[in-house]
């Protein structure tokens, strides 16, 4: 399967984005990583805990893997974790976990150096709107997800949540699933919140991390 990547020239600590579309896909490949800047790698739709499953997630660059947390949606049993390297070496960079998941994200930012907060939640059959919101630090890079399953074939996301940028997006629903990806950067310590709204009256679950 052959990721959609999304790269964006700016000054901003956003630099890509690449996203593995539901499929059990048990690996990710992010290229052209620029030397120090920091990986944040999302596993959705796990179906087992990723975050405590020992060390199952591995850098093909050999960079220290470290869990942001995960959350668990007990009404279908699956798990939306978050993980990420700081100080990533330079070039191709292949993510691989021990198990398979519904779909992969990978971000790569700059100007970090710290991981600060992590969520999620879920929506589950009603037609939108899904909302996360935490507080982040003062000068945070803020990173969103949002997976939806449920085999319709209308099923959508809006794109993007207010106040966020687009990353990327696969609205696909041949497979079942569509899923989205968001960022933001912010100058302030008030609360910051996104709200998805879904298409299809099925579920979805999101999560939300901020680094400073």
């Amino acid at each position: 399967m052959i990721p959609a990547v999304t790269r964006r020239r700016s000054s901003g600590a956003y630099v890509q984005s690449v996203y593995v579309a539901p499929g059990n896909s048990t690996s990710l490949t992010i290229t052209g990583v620029t030397a120090g800047n920091t990986l944040v790698g999302f596993i959705l739709g796990a179906n087992t805990d990723p975050s405590v499953s020992g060390t199952p997630t591995t850098d093909s660059q050999s960079g220290t893997v470290q869990w942001a947390g995960s959350y668990h949606d007990t009404s279908l049993g699956n798990y939306y974790a978050c993980f990420y390297i700081f100080g990533a070496l330079s070039g191709s960079h292949t993510l691989q976990w021990t198990a398979s998941a519904g779909s992969w994200a990978a971000f790569e930012i700059s100007g970090v150096t710290a991981f600060d907060q992590f969520t999620g939640t879920k929506l589950q059959s009603v037609n939108g709107p899904i909302s996360v919101s935490l507080t982040p630090p003062v000068t945070a890079v803020l990173l969103g997800v949002c997976l939806q399953n449920g085999g319709l074939s209308n099923e959508a996301l809006s794109d993007p949540p207010t106040g966020f940028i687009h990353a990327f997006a696969n609205q696909n629903a041949a497979n079942g699933s569509v899923g989205e990806g968001c960022y933001k950067i912010t100058g302030s310590a008030a609360t910051a919140s996104w709200s998805w709204t879904d298409a299809a009256s099925v579920h979805a679950d999101a999560v939300l991390v901020s680094f400073k």
